[in-house]
């Protein structure tokens, strides 16, 4: 069993890793995608561990505080939710680092109360839940509008 985490070795500076992860995905090539509010990043990881080359990361300091993170099937498209930001971020496919820096769909915090959990399903729709208003928003990759669902209502629409 491999262990990504405090005490696994990984390639940082000391060698050890400060990885605190907030949210997990497998990527379309099969890494391991973690949020991780230490760095402020999405870092990725090999099944046995290993971080991926440093020429292959995110830069840390990408986005506020990381606490998800999705990967749209279809696409590969890595989808991150910033507690922080209160926003909901779609980037390209792969781990250069140049992704996270220019999202390719972005839901607004203004669209978001308190977000703290995302995940996406294979058509590529975007599923988000609102603890403040007590609900989840639903939105497609490719739309400008949301869906949202309310606990206990009928399904409503919202710009």
């Amino acid at each position: 069993m491999a262990v990504i985490g405090w005490h696994s070795l990984t390639s940082t500076t000391d060698g050890w890793s400060n990885l605190k992860p907030t949210g997990l995905a497998i990527t379309k090539d099969g890494l391991l995608a973690v949020a991780d509010k230490a760095s402020q990043t999405v870092r990725f990881f090999h099944n046995d561990g290993r971080e991926v080359s440093l020429a292959r990361r995110w830069l840390e300091r990408a986005f506020g505080r990381p606490a998800g993170v999705a990967v749209v099937k279809l696409t590969g498209n890595v989808v991150v939710l910033d507690a922080e930001q209160r926003t909901v971020t779609v980037h390209l496919a792969g781990t250069w680092p140049q992704s996270p820096m220019l999202p390719l769909f972005c839901i607004q915090s203004d669209q978001l109360g308190i977000p703290t959990h995302v995940t996406v399903d294979n058509s590529g729709m975007i599923f988000v839940v609102d603890s403040l208003n007590s609900c989840i928003k639903v939105t497609h990759t490719f739309s400008l509008f949301s869906l949202q669902v309310l606990l206990g209502h009928d399904i409503a629409y919202v710009a």
